[in-house]
Order: C-alpha cells, then sequence, then structure tokens
C-alpha cells in the first residue's frame, strides 16, 4: 500500500482519495517540486465471495493466480469457514468469513467475482443474509457473477456452459478492466 507524507496533500487530494495520508511532515522534504501523485499505481482489489464449501470461489481464485502477470490483490470471503478455507488453499491474499467481512469488503473491492447467488438474500442455502446481498449489490465495484442454475434464478441470454468456461470468461473480463486501469 501506498503511504502519502504530505504537505500537498489537499493540492492532489482528487488523485488521492484512496490513499492514506499522514500531513505531519517538513515541507523541505518535497524540495521545490512536489511529486505528482498517480492513482493508477494501485492495484485491483478483486473480492471473491463464496459459499457452501466455496469450490466456485476456489476456481475463481485459481485461474488468475496461475496466468497473473498483473499485481491484483485477491481477497476471498466464505459465508462460512469452509469456504473461506478452500479460497485460502487456492491462493487467495487474504481472507475473512461471514457477513460483516461481505459488508466490509464489498465496499472497498473494485470488482466483486462469485457466484451469481451472491446478489440473492438467501440464496446458496439460506447462507446468503439480506445485508450480504444489499452490500454486494449496492457496492460501486463492478460484478462479475458466474450463472449457477442452482439459485432459482434463470438469466436469459445466458447459454448453458460448463463452470470452467464461465470463470475463464470472468477472467478474461478482468484482463480487460485491468488494462482500463
Amino acid at each position: 500500500m501506498c503511504q502519502l507524507s504530505c504537505i500537498t496533500y489537499n493540492r492532489y487530494k482528487k488523485s488521492v482519495k484512496n490513499l492514506p495520508a499522514f500531513c505531519q511532515v517538513n515541507p523541505a522534504f518535497f524540495g521545490k517540486k512536489a511529486e505528482k501523485i498517480r492513482e493508477d499505481s494501485r492495484s485491483m482489489k478483486i473480492l471473491v465471495i463464496d459459499g457452501q464449501g466455496g469450490g466456485v470461489g476456489s476456481q475463481c481464485i485459481a485461474q488468475p493466480k496461475e496466468e497473473r502477470e498483473t499485481d491484483w490483490e485477491i481477497w476471498a470471503v466464505g459465508s462460512n469457514s469452509m469456504a473461506t478455507s478452500a479460497m485460502l488453499k487456492a491462493g487467495a491474499d487474504a481472507a475473512a468469513t461471514g457477513e460483516s467481512a461481505v459488508v466490509y469488503n464489498a465496499q472497498r473491492a473494485d470488482v466483486i467475482l462469485g457466484p451469481m447467488g451472491i446478489a440473492f438474500a438467501h440464496s446458496m442455502m439460506g447462507e446468503i443474509s439480506p445485508a450480504m446481498a444489499a452490500a454486494v449489490s449496492g457496492s460501486e465495484a463492478k460484478k462479475l457473477l458466474i450463472p449457477m442454475m442452482r439459485c432459482h434464478v434463470q438469466v436469459m441470454g445466458v447459454s448453458p456452459a460448463p463452470l470452467s468456461a464461465y470463470i475463464a470468461e470472468a477472467v478474461a473480463q478482468l484482463h480487460k478492466m485491468n488494462d482500463r486501469l
């Protein structure tokens, strides 16, 4: 994480909105020129949310980890400890469990990735609470949802495909998003 020691914080605050600022610094530290602050140096934060056994979330983490040329931060949040553990084993950079973790991290992610049920209250055999679903759907993050036909929701125009194909498509979309940052 980049930390900004700055006398010039107010001057650049629009470009550093997500960086912590510590503003007790000698102005001579910057010399005559203040370094231009670049927001594009931060990595993309991907929040993977899953429940039950964590199989979908694990695959969503493992595939980008295998082919990763970027400095993505992949966070895993499971609705239960078994899902969280599976996603950690798949290579998540950080992990947490439960409703509070979903609510907290959904507001800090750039992208939310997981099975479609994470956006619907009481889905995944009741593991997704209304607060979790509201946090996912209300987040400003881009959402990449894997269609699962077990949630009693059918999305028109989505052709049945193996889970690996949906995950490969999601990873391709992540690469496109990363290129735009």
